[in-house]
């Protein structure tokens, strides 16, 4: 038998191969369920990356600059731990440090 004949003669041939088609078409793909939770989740990532973009935007259009001071901080956490924002000069005055 040749894949057109499949449904030959039986009721609804023409639904039969469409559906055939359609199936066969996306066979491999992932559940939908599993799609939208992933578009969710970077829908989220996007967001979030947004959010940054406009955070170093507004950072640069105030003039300053974001200076990593982990070293320098006694207390360092990485769940408290925020950068030094602001100018070359305040950096070098409050940490004691050159920026290259």
């Amino acid at each position: 038998m040749k894949t057109q004949d499949t449904h030959k003669s039986l009721p609804n041939e023409q639904i039969r191969d469409l559906l055939g088609r359609i199936y066969q078409d996306t066979f491999m793909a992932r559940p939908s369920k599993f799609i939208e939770e992933q578009i969710k989740k970077l829908n989220e990532e996007l967001e979030e990356a947004k959010r940054g973009e406009a955070v170093r935007l507004l950072i640069n259009s105030l003039g300053y600059m974001l200076f990593d001071v982990s070293d320098e901080i006694e207390d360092y956490s990485p769940t408290t731990y925020i950068p030094f924002i602001g100018t070359t000069e305040e950096y070098r005055s409050l940490f004691g440090k050159y920026y290259d």
